[in-house]
């Protein structure tokens, strides 16, 4: 007991309270973790786990506090000793810290009794709430500790390892088993131990009671009237600080933290109470709110049954009939209280928006308005923490039965948002919010309390000092300006007004607080307005803090998916987010063990729910996605004929079934509504994919434990996954390959894609066209970030393995038209135009652009090389025939014996025919991409020509590479080139080789004459084989291959080439028609050589004039076009 002749001051009564407070939440918070540890299977200690163990704890727990060492199975525990002392010493002093923080409280509350102080919740608010805080929490404790099962093994088996390592007990054991035996049963044991005290405690506890009645447990329609939570109803008065007359430290204060102070003192203090029957009323109105109490986050007390088992087990018969009250209140509760919960939760949701509208709209509003914010945002956690306490809790019995449902509200999402919004509100603002309440202790408070200091008639020394200090302290401030660097720290003036307010509150003190109630009402209001400066996150956490959701997750995580499925919440799904990010305001300096698990929780929930709200949103996006091609479709040209076709047969009436089965809809029938209520499911999604994308933006960045997260990069994953599986499903690409959608239809949809992923950049504020451009671009390239396929690849391949499998039919499939500069197709199963006409190509040029269309001549011209690489095999085969014939070009005799002894003609041709088709379509393909970079950059594509037309000799590769690059022709291919390298050797042996190429395909050509296929078609301006198309593949070959042994040597073998093959075709045409070796088709050959010539850059028509008449290709043509005429005369007759 401490010496009551000692100074109230020298005792430290208020340095102890913040001390015991503090204090008692670490204890709290080391229970709650021991708990968790035990139900936790791989936390749990190995002697608690372990079977073997069983028999010899069930012996420890029928003799606690006292073991037999001597006993058999107690002995297996010290095989183990080390295990158990790392695992069981943390959870053993922390009994220890309880038996100490018992000790201490019972001393501190006899101490205040004995001394006589008063307290007073108006008056001496701080010391007032300190020790109904250290009440409450040490009723907490001492009921959460009798709910530690193992609570007596634990000491008991750690006592005696130490016992048999150290040779002596642990020092606090003896008096930690009695007192764990004397809490066994807890309520009952504090009624014992708060007995003496109890009259002064109900006093003091019962200063609560205006403040329930009055304000915090108000109708919503009596707040309406007050304008408690308005500013706009009296516009004169907004920049007055006050809108009800209430203390702020009281109108911020927490109806759920006063209902747990006066209901945890009512159990252990029911006698007390049942004595007053003003006490049993506030008892009943704070059941009525609620028949639960929070002990500590997820511990929970039914303090209705409670209280009501208390007053029963008394012999009084008084106090019994006092439980049939408490029961009746109950009865209130569980009828009317969801109904007034959810009036005050409409009141307040409406009443904080109109407060969010005007503040963020008048920042300035704020500095006065703060505390009627602050008070408004603490009545709504009050709300949320209702509803998920009674949630949870055991329902007692009560003529009315409450379902789950009765404790969600479908607008928590919007609670919860506001909420949050409001909290950022502030942290915005608080500049000017410390700004304002600088200004106001420096002018307001520090006058009031000047005149109130000096109106004091008898104050001691050290009180006087204390309260000439704070007027200096407010005195000074008058040139502070916040957010110029300087700190502000009015710690010392709250600590001193708490030493004040005990020193005066004393019956035996000189100057008594409760004969100057000015002083009392001012400095509470100075010390609030103090915390707005210095001190103003933590008065933000005292009234919002949602900390609580770490420990009832399952609550949290199922309204998140109620507010998924409800569409007109997903504008508040972002709440959630920013709820678990403040989960490690949970955590405690005295439990460090578990901050690092909560942080984990916290940063684990964050994402997850991140990543859900980011995949429903592609998920409605997907949705808009899809109306928006399904739309696109329906205008599409290729519906045209349908719609017509279907308009017409409306007008006969033989035709009704016919029309009934064409499943058409006219385009833009969707937007036909009669009003704005009624909304097809289309505009619903839309409206959801707005609401849910303003909820990304909202919030820039969510905090957690030292991590950011960005609620946007989320979506831009998503998006990125989504829009490579929209560009995958709109290509259409089976299994096989073979087959593949149209180049403008996917570009259609493409175009669909991507404005509709560019209309989110209206409600996010995001750089989705960048971002778009990135993916596309990717979609150039072989493959994409992922290792995936892309567009050009797709295509590529597709293309290569068609011209692959024409070339594998003989080239018969389809023809080339020089004339149409088209692809013509003689089946009719499969069109290959529809791919490879010239609109097609610009399509597939918008898509994959330069870099897809440099990988589709990559991937062809690699055919090319193995083509060329057989035309080698083939030239080596005839070598010692070749090089007679170049040896003897002018002994036409020799020429013509041995030109007969050529092999593999026909494969020499066919392989010519498949490198020209391949090279036509790549000259196709620059067309098309030529035509849109002209469209696009006409200027940039001027340059190019300009560069192309005037490079100089070293910058050859480069120039060639840029003007292929634009869709111009070169004479030279460099790609070509480079794979051609492995087949040519820049060596004379090579060189000779690829000379007798030249000599192979001069005898080869014309022996085309002998076939029908080589029929030239003077309409399409192409052989029927496509023999046309060796012009092509002559002229780029000889280019590419001869162009590396000098400039002037393709020319001079072109020359060689065109001597033979005239001198062939010459002989052909003296022979006649009727020689035997004479070709049926030697016209069409000659035009074959008309055709290579005038393609050529090499060769030009006077040099074909000097080897090859004019006057007999001139003659050429008009046998062939004469033939034609007859072979079409010949049709018709037979028609007739």
């Amino acid at each position: 007991m401490m010496d009551r002749g000692v100074s109230l001051g020298k005792q430290k009564f208020a340095e102890k309270l913040i001390i015991l407070n503090d204090r008692a939440k670490g204890i709290l918070c080391r229970l709650h973790y021991i708990r968790y540890c035990l139900a936790e299977p791989k936390l749990r200690p190995i002697v608690l786990k372990e079977k073997i163990y069983e028999p010899a704890l069930k012996h420890i727990r029928k003799t606690f506090p006292q073991i037999d060492s001597k006993n058999p199975f107690v002995s297996t525990i010290l095989a183990i000793d080390q295990d158990i002392v790392n695992s069981l010493s943390p959870l053993y002093y922390s009994f220890v810290d309880i038996l100490e923080f018992k000790d201490a409280t019972k001393e501190f509350i006899v101490s205040i009794t004995s001394m006589g102080i008063n307290f007073h919740v108006h008056l001496n608010f701080d010391i007032s709430r300190a020790l109904f805080d250290l009440i409450a929490d040490y009723v907490s404790i001492m009921i959460i500790m009798g709910r530690i099962e193992e609570r007596k093994v634990i000491c008991s088996v750690f006592n005696h390892v130490h016992d048999a390592n150290r040779g002596q007990q642990e020092a606090f054991y003896p008096r930690l088993g009695q007192m764990l035996n004397e809490y066994d049963h807890p309520i009952r044991k504090l009624s014992e131990d708060f007995s003496p005290c109890s009259a002064k405690i109900i006093t003091s506890i019962m200063t609560l009671a205006n403040v329930v009645n009055q304000l915090k447990t108000s109708d919503p329609s009596m707040l309406r009237g007050l304008h408690a939570l308005s500013i706009s109803e009296a516009p004169s008065y907004i920049l007055h600080p006050k809108n009800v007359n209430w203390p702020h430290n009281l109108s911020i204060l927490s109806l759920d933290l006063i209902t747990r102070w006066i209901l945890l003192v009512f159990l252990v203090c029911s006698s007390a109470m049942a004595a007053r029957p003003e006490a049993i009323e506030l008892c009943k109105k704070c059941i009525e709110y609620g028949y639960t109490v929070i002990l500590h986050r997820d511990e929970t007390i039914v303090i209705s049954s409670a209280i009501s088992e208390q007053l029963l087990s008394t012999k009084d018969k008084f106090e019994k009939k006092k439980s049939a009250e408490i029961v009746e209140a109950v009865n209130q509760c569980t009828q009317n209280s969801r109904f007034r919960r959810q009036e005050m939760r409409d009141y307040l949701r409406l009443s904080l928006q109109e407060l969010g509208l005007l503040m963020a709209d008048s920042p300035g509003i704020l500095g006065p308005k703060l505390f009627i914010l602050l008070m408004g945002l603490s009545m709504l956690r009050d709300e949320i923490v209702w509803m998920v306490k009674h949630a949870k809790a055991q329902v007692p019995k009560s003529k009315h039965r409450l379902q789950y449902s009765d404790f969600t509200d479908p607008n928590m999402p919007e609670l919860l948002f506001m909420l949050c919004d409001l909290k950022t509100l502030i942290y915005k603002h608080i500049t000017v919010i410390q700004n304002y309440h600088l200004k106001y202790l420096a002018g307001y408070d520090a006058a009031i309390m000047r005149d109130v200091v000096q109106g004091i008639q008898v104050a001691p020394e050290e009180e006087s000092l204390l309260m000439t200090s704070f007027v200096e302290t407010l005195v000074s401030l008058q040139d502070k300006t916040a957010g110029t660097g300087e700190d502000f720290d009015f710690t010392h003036l709250r600590l001193d007004w708490m030493r004040l307010q005990v020193s005066t509150s004393s019956q035996r003190s000189q100057m008594n607080l409760f004969e100057n109630e000015a002083l009392g009402l001012n400095m509470n209001d100075t010390v609030i307005h103090s915390r707005a400066v210095d001190d103003l996150p933590k008065l933000i956490e005292e009234c919002t803090d949602l900390s609580f959701f770490c420990f009832n997750r399952t609550y949290l995580e199922q309204d998140f998916r109620r507010c998924l499925s409800q569409g007109k919440m997903l504008k508040y799904a972002i709440s959630y987010p920013m709820v678990v990010s403040e989960y490690i305001n949970a955590s405690h300096d005295m439990c460090p063990e578990e901050r690092h698990h909560i942080g984990e929780i916290s940063i684990n929930k964050v994402n997850q729910y991140l990543d859900i709200i980011a995949s429903e949103t592609c998920g409605l996006l997907a949705v808009n996605i899809d109306n928006r091609m399904k739309y696109n479709q329906q205008i599409n040209s290729s519906n045209a004929a349908n719609i017509y076709l279907k308009a017409h047969l409306e007008k006969s009436k033989k035709t009704d079934k016919l029309v009934a089965r064409m499943e058409l809809v006219d385009p833009g029938s969707e937007s036909h509504i009669q009003n704005r209520t009624n909304m097809n499911i289309e505009d619903v999604k839309y409206y959801q994919l707005v609401d849910i994308c303003w909820t990304l933006n909202k919030f820039i960045q969510i905090e957690a434990w030292g991590h950011v997260f960005g609620p946007r990069e989320y979506l831009t994953i998503y998006l990125e996954q989504n829009l490579l599986k929209y560009i995958h499903g709109a290509l259409q690409v089976d299994p096989s390959g073979s087959k593949i959608r149209r180049p403008s239809e996917v570009a259609n949809q493409l175009a669909s894609l991507t404005s509709a992923i560019r209309s989110l950049e209206l409600y996010l504020n995001m750089d989705l066209s960048r971002f778009l451009s990135k993916i596309l671009l990717e979609q150039t390239q072989a493959t994409d970030s992922n290792g995936e396929p892309t567009i050009a690849s797709y295509y590529s391949d597709w293309y290569v393995q068609m011209l692959r499998d024409f070339s594998s039919q003989d080239c018969d499939s389809i023809f080339f038209s020089d004339e149409r500069k088209a692809f013509i197709s003689k089946s009719q199963s499969f069109k290959f135009e529809t791919y490879a006409s010239h609109s097609e190509l610009q399509s597939l040029a918008e898509m994959i652009g330069p870099y897809g269309f440099r990988l589709l001549r990559q991937k062809l011209l690699e055919d090319v090389s193995n083509q060329v690489k057989e035309l080698k095999r083939l030239v080596i085969a005839n070598k010692e025939v070749l090089v007679t014939i170049r040896n003897n070009l002018n002994r036409p005799e020799i020429l013509n014996s041995h030109c007969k002894r050529i092999v593999n003609i026909d494969e020499t041709n066919n392989r010519l025919i498949q490198i020209g088709l391949i090279l036509s379509f790549c000259n196709l393909s620059l067309n098309a991409l030529h035509t849109i970079l002209t469209t696009r950059n006409a200027f940039i594509i001027d340059c190019i020509r300009d560069i192309k037309d005037h490079y100089k000799q070293e910058d050859t590769v480069l120039s060639l590479e840029l003007a292929l690059a634009s869709g111009f022709k070169t004479t030279l291919d460099p790609i070509l080139i480079n794979l051609l390298k492995m087949h040519v050797e820049e060596t004379q042996e090579d060189f000779e080789l690829w000379t007798l190429f030249m000599i192979l395909i001069g005898v080869t050509i014309p022996e085309m004459g002998h076939k029908s296929l080589v029929g030239f078609n003077t309409v399409l301006g192409a052989h029927q084989n496509n023999a046309h198309c060796i012009a092509t593949s002559i002229n780029t070959l000889v280019g590419c291959i001869f162009n590396k042994f000098g400039s002037t040597h393709p020319v001079d073998k072109m020359k060689e080439f065109l001597q033979l093959i005239s001198s062939r075709l010459l002989r052909y045409c003296q022979d006649g028609e009727n020689a035997k070796e004479s070709p049926k088709y030697k016209d069409h050959v000659v035009i074959l050589l008309s055709t290579i010539v005038k393609n050529s850059s090499y060769l030009t028509l006077d040099m074909l004039e000097a080897y090859f008449p004019y006057a007999l290709m001139r003659e050429s043509y008009r046998n062939v076009v004469l033939g034609r005429k007859k072979r079409k005369g010949r049709t018709e007759e037979s028609q007739y």
